[in-house]
């Protein structure tokens, strides 16, 4: 598919949103974009993100919907939500020294 100018800042724009005060403990981001039925049309668009924030296993996410736009928009927000609750999780454990 191809990535158009104003779907490559609407990206940016959701990434900085979604992950912004997660920076500097993100070691790697990944999305994936793709069209599975092509011209034809449907509930199709595909958008994959995941996310490298140090833990044993990365964030994924998967959302699929008719328009890109609005897959990115909410794969990217189900991440940045996952991420949340994974670092949470995380530095709420016992050994890690906080509770």
């Amino acid at each position: 598919m191809e990535l158009t100018d104003e779907l490559k800042r609407h990206i940016e724009r959701r990434v900085h949103f979604g992950f912004g005060r997660f920076a500097t403990r993100i070691r790697s981001l990944t999305i994936r974009l793709k069209d599975s039925n092509g011209p034809r049309g449907g509930v199709d668009q595909c958008c994959d993100v995941e996310v490298d924030v140090g833990l044993p296993q990365p964030v994924v996410v998967r959302e699929r919907q008719a328009s890109m736009f609005s897959a990115v928009a909410l794969a990217v927000e189900r991440a940045g939500q996952a991420v949340r609750r994974r670092l949470v999780i995380t530095h709420n454990r016992p050994e890690f020294g906080t509770r």
